[in-house]
């Protein structure tokens, strides 16, 4: 398990980043231990890891192509499938913290 700044550091995305994806329901907030710090799992390194991936991409038909490929369900990838289709740059918009 790790803290949110250790899976800052690990995927190279920083904490406001990965703050403002949970603002915007594409990345699962973590239940919080008792000492109040949120602890992600191995999925959610995963998640994170794609999500960063589909930013970068900034291409809609590469967005698409990569969500198209995401085995599962949740509502952080229905939400990237609903950006890619949305319009150009619109996860980039969604996703680039402010």
């Amino acid at each position: 398990m790790l803290t949110i700044g250790q899976l800052a550091a690990y995927t190279g995305v920083t904490v406001r980043a990965i703050r403002h994806y949970h603002q915007r329901g594409l990345l699962a907030e973590p239940a919080r231990d008792s000492s109040g710090y949120r602890r992600y799992d191995g999925p959610a390194v995963v998640d994170l890891i794609r999500i960063k991936t589909l930013a970068e991409a900034g291409n809609l038909a590469a967005v698409a192509l990569m969500a198209s490929h995401i085995v599962g369900s949740s509502p952080a990838w229905e939400r990237l499938n609903e950006l890619s289709e949305k319009r150009p740059g619109a996860l980039h918009d969604e996703t680039r913290p402010r």
